[in-house]
């Protein structure tokens, strides 16, 4: 007798057959971290999550799908924009949102809504810390200063609830920041 195989985005198309998200994701660093990346760079959609990059940093994308794959037990979809440097990676899951609304996170205007850090990444100093990563590999920089010879962090957010969140932790794990205008730290 011979198998059949049966490959449903073939047949039905590229959103048949989605696949589906480990259910056993919990509390962890690596959770945290992604918490952070989608509140910098992230965005949530009824049915939908999208993470947006610069398509040149080829490195951090695969690092982003990586993490998200250990987490969620399947990578996520890639669209490059022919117009600009965009480049997004995404996943239609009603199951996946409902997990990171129940992580903390919310639909929407992260703006409006005045979106800020999970307390239980807050009551953590190890998920904190991890979360502070993703939100400094997204909406941060590290530099260099020539006259000062000192290496600086900056991180630049124009939600006020995010950033004083931001201020707050880093100050409980050790670091100072030093506020530049109303949307640094």
């Amino acid at each position: 007798m011979q198998e059949i195989h049966f490959d449903t985005t073939k047949n039905l198309g590229p959103y048949a057959g989605s696949p589906k998200i480990r259910k056993d994701v919990s509390y962890s660093k690596e959770l945290a971290e992604f918490i952070g990346i989608m509140l910098g760079d992230g965005n949530i959609y009824k049915n939908s999550i999208c993470i947006a990059f610069d398509k040149r940093n080829e490195k951090y994308i695969s690092y982003v799908n990586t993490l998200f794959q250990r987490l969620f037990g399947t990578p996520l979809k890639k669209k490059v924009s022919s117009h600009n440097n965009g480049a997004y990676l995404y996943f239609y899951s009603k199951e996946l949102v409902e997990k990171l609304l129940c992580f903390g996170l919310q639909r929407g205007d992260k703006i409006k809504n005045r979106v800020g850090m999970p307390l239980w990444i807050k009551q953590n100093a190890s998920y904190s810390k991890a979360c502070v990563r993703g939100l400094i590999d997204t909406d941060g920089c590290i530099y260099y200063c020539k006259r000062e010879r000192r290496v600086y962090i900056k991180f630049t957010n124009v939600n006020l609830q995010l950033l004083q969140d931001f201020k707050d932790i880093t100050k409980l794990i050790g670091y100072s920041f030093a506020r530049a205008n109303k949307n640094n730290a």
